[in-house]
């Protein structure tokens, strides 16, 4: 019995004595690539499939599901049903608001894909490898403005009058609210 209390204390003491350092809290997410990780060919082509993987993302629902929640339900080519009052509400055309949760999924969702192309088109154009031919760079860059333009008609299509983002989003920016008219 001493042996295994011993044994648990000296683990507890380890743990708590590597777990209390500054650079064990602080870590560099390993899901998304920051401005100052481009650097190379392989950066920027990592980049422009993280635009693409972002709509394949099964944690997210838009491109997988609500989708056809706000088009097809509300064209009536389809009918909600079940005991989903937000998906009701849509069909209904009676709760379209931030209230409503795939509506506001979706309009965060829209974002940040936004936001991958918008960091692809900030920071690609900067990456001087040699590996990188200007012939792709042009072709990672139209890529990137496609995949954002698309995502923008999707917004627009679904909520009308929406912020223009051109360049990374950072934080909350995705929270914004529609454009003002002095804003369209």
């Amino acid at each position: 019995m001493i042996r295994y209390v011993s044994f648990i204390a000296v683990v507890l003491l380890v743990v708590g004595t590597v777990g209390c350092r500054k650079s064990f809290l602080n870590q560099t997410p390993q899901n998304a690539v920051s401005s100052g990780d481009f650097r190379n060919a392989s950066d920027a082509e990592a980049a422009v499939v993280g635009c693409y993987s972002l709509m394949a993302n099964s944690t997210y629902w838009y491109y997988n599901w609500n989708y056809l929640i706000d088009g097809d339900v509300r064209a009536d080519n389809c009918y909600s049903g079940g005991s989903a009052p937000d998906i009701d509400g849509i069909d209904n055309f009676t709760s379209v608001s931030t209230d409503n949760q795939p509506i506001s999924e979706d309009w965060y969702e829209l974002y940040m894909d936004i936001g991958a192309c918008n960091s692809v088109l900030d920071n690609v154009p900067g990456i001087t490898d040699e590996l990188l031919t200007n012939v792709r760079k042009a072709q990672i860059l139209g890529e990137a403005k496609f995949l954002r333009a698309y995502h923008y008609s999707h917004l627009v299509r679904n909520y009308g009058a929406v912020v223009l983002q051109l360049h990374t989003i950072t934080n909350d920016q995705h929270k914004i609210g529609r454009a003002s008219c002095r804003e369209r």
